[in-house]
């Protein structure tokens, strides 16, 4: 299975400056298909990956989708639609990037990406790689690894090219088979609140253990808003608690899954 795609004319990420030992490339036919079933049910997916490919752009996806995908052929579990896409493309310029989205009908959001609202997917969350958010406040060069340190958690370190069908992973393999939850071998460290929210529905939802390290920080940067936030996105419909969840009395709840 695969998508129709010109050849792209941005640098193909095999040629960007890559540490072995960050960010692996694997090959996994069956989580590539679940993907490209995704893709192909999707005519606004495709369309914008091709419209990104067209004007120049090479378009990879990162963290939920792909990250959903490894968890079926991991773990057997039962295989969900992505809640969102995260399209990350390197090679537009900002000028370029802005047309094509908006074009598109995208809205800007507050991190200067764009989210695309369409009628047959999930929305897509699209931005450039150049302007990663973890990878530009840490003055850090840009790689696909350092992209994905930029994320933080070790679990949704992954990505994949559509065009090349390989899986980039920093991490996130290891983390589905030891179900062990941690911190990217070298991460990016930014938006603390935001991670530790992350971190700790993270060992919930997908029945992980916080390492020692990993739940620290969780505990010293949890916030009651972000953990909301967070919980809102990854339970949609979920009725909320009113109290704190970091408070001393929710913490074990919260942080730990037995």
């Amino acid at each position: 299975m695969s998508i129709h795609v010109a050849a792209p004319s941005a640098p193909a990420p095999e040629t960007w400056p890559l540490d072995s030992d960050v960010a692996e490339r694997v090959r996994i036919p069956e989580a590539r298909d679940i993907i490209l079933a995704e893709l192909a049910a999707s005519r606004a997916l495709t369309e914008t990956l091709n419209i990104l490919i067209h004007s120049g752009g090479h378009p990879m996806l990162f963290a939920g989708a792909v990250r959903d995908a490894l968890e079926v052929i991991e773990t057997g579990r039962q295989y969900s639609a992505p809640r969102d896409f995260d399209i990350g493309v390197v090679g537009l310029g900002r000028e370029v990037f802005d047309e094509v989205l908006r074009d598109r009908g995208a809205s800007i959001n507050r991190f200067g990406g764009y989210r695309l609202l369409t009628g047959d997917s999930p929305p897509l969350d699209v931005w450039r790689l150049e302007e990663t958010l973890g990878v530009r406040l840490n003055q850090a060069p840009l790689t696909v690894g350092n992209v994905l340190r930029s994320f933080v958690i070790s679990l949704n370190a992954v990505a994949f090219d559509p065009i090349s069908a390989i899986f980039y992973d920093c991490g996130a393999l290891a983390s589905m088979r030891s179900r062990r939850l941690d911190f990217v071998r070298g991460c990016l460290l930014h938006s603390y609140q935001t991670f530790a929210a992350k971190a700790a529905l993270s060992s919930i939802r997908f029945s992980m253990d916080l390492q020692p390290e990993l739940m620290r920080f969780s505990l010293t940067h949890g916030e009651e808003s972000a953990l909301l936030h967070e919980t809102q996105k990854a339970f949609p419909g979920l009725p909320l608690p009113g109290h704190d969840p970091f408070s001393s009395s929710s913490r074990h709840d919260a942080l730990s899954v037995d």
